[in-house]
């Protein structure tokens, strides 16, 4: 190709000319690719279960009954909640009911989780999935034409809420502040996040599927910066999920506490790197987005709920803002206190 030839006065005009305002240039950085879905089977599925951990019991004659009962048993039979990853990690991209149920039965027949104390029990898996995929089932027509239509207008403008965050130069501008604060980058591939109403608690799940991270959200009473920040709060998890974050900052804290003397089924442990989560996607969203957003912590109360650990990152994450500690500062801090809180916390239990 031939090198064009541009006229000196032309030439000088560009160089002279002031540069156009930015109050935040975008940073340079990866493509954050996400995958924003809705679906009528993945909502039910979801509402499903956030009907099952409510107190009451549907009535004789409510046909949401035969649903939530086999909700209650998956959930009893599992054992623990996380446990629903198993079956929730196949269910990506299913955009009607016999989508998700032919998912559900490519699930393994049996599987036997590692319990807390280390002892396996086996779980008849696909049974479990099964059994909640043919109750649904009795529910999808009335969902569609009567629930459905108000809830997809409301995920959609969520959706169409979230695109710009996500696409473009913020979008790389998010990449970058995320991989500068807490040293993940973002998937090569794009990130499945499904968009839902309502959900179990805490309302935002990430799981492993075969291809990687799967998220969904719950979008019901958020919105604005603070539905921003907890989807990608969700993408963190997907990415502590790719191969290449053993170099990251959560890696680091995660082997600094086991030098330490924390266990990793210590919830100490899972509190620590869960509140490291929860603050760069703030912070994030903070430098990016909306220089007045509140982390979603603090507004709701979950800083609290993470315990002392939680308390020290927040501690040590506000020094390190400063410049008062590095990164290997920073690590090294983490994992002193928090082993020193789970020590005088075993200490006080055996001693009592």
């Amino acid at each position: 190709m031939s090198a064009a030839i541009v006229p000196v006065r032309l030439l000088l005009a560009a160089l002279l000319a002031p540069a156009p305002a930015s109050p935040r240039p975008p940073e340079a950085g990866p493509e954050l690719r996400v995958e924003l879905l809705v679906s009528p089977a993945v909502d039910l599925w979801f509402a499903v279960r956030a009907r099952a951990e409510e107190a009451s019991e549907p009535a004789p004659e409510d046909p949401w009954l035969p649903a939530v009962r086999a909700a209650r048993e998956a959930a009893q039979a599992l054992g623990d909640p996380r446990a629903f990853g198993l079956i929730e990690g196949r269910i990506a991209r299913c955009a009607d009911g016999a989508a998700l149920r032919a998912a559900l039965a490519t699930l393994p027949e049996d599987f036997a989780p590692r319990g807390s104390t280390g002892e396996r029990r086996p779980i008849a898996l696909r049974k479990i999935a099964a059994g909640m995929g043919a109750a649904l089932a009795g529910l999808e027509d009335a969902w569609l034409r009567e629930a459905w239509p108000a809830r997809r207008v409301r995920l959609e403008e969520a959706r169409r809420a979230l695109e710009p965050a996500f696409a473009g130069e913020r979008g790389a501008a998010l990449a970058a502040r995320v991989q500068k604060l807490v040293g993940l980058a973002p998937s090569s591939r794009a990130v499945p996040v499904h968009l839902v109403l309502s959900a179990p608690a805490p309302g935002g799940f990430t799981h492993r599927a075969k291809e990687g991270g799967v998220s969904f959200v719950a979008v019901e009473g958020r919105g604005g910066s603070l539905l921003l920040e907890i989807v990608l709060h969700e993408l963190l998890h997907a990415f502590d999920a790719e191969p290449g974050s053993a170099a990251s900052l959560p890696a680091a804290l995660r082997r600094a506490l086991g030098e330490a003397g924390v266990e990793p089924a210590d919830p100490a442990a899972h509190q620590a790197v869960h509140a490291l989560f929860f603050l760069a996607a703030a912070a994030a969203v903070r430098g990016v987005v909306d220089p007045a957003h509140v982390d979603y912590g603090e507004s709701s109360g979950l800083y609290g709920r993470l315990g002392p650990a939680g308390a020290i990152v927040r501690s040590a994450w506000e020094r390190r803002r400063r410049g008062e500690l590095d990164e290997a500062a920073f690590v090294a801090g983490v994992a002193r206190a928090v082993a020193a809180e789970v020590g005088g916390r075993r200490g006080g239990a055996s001693g009592g």
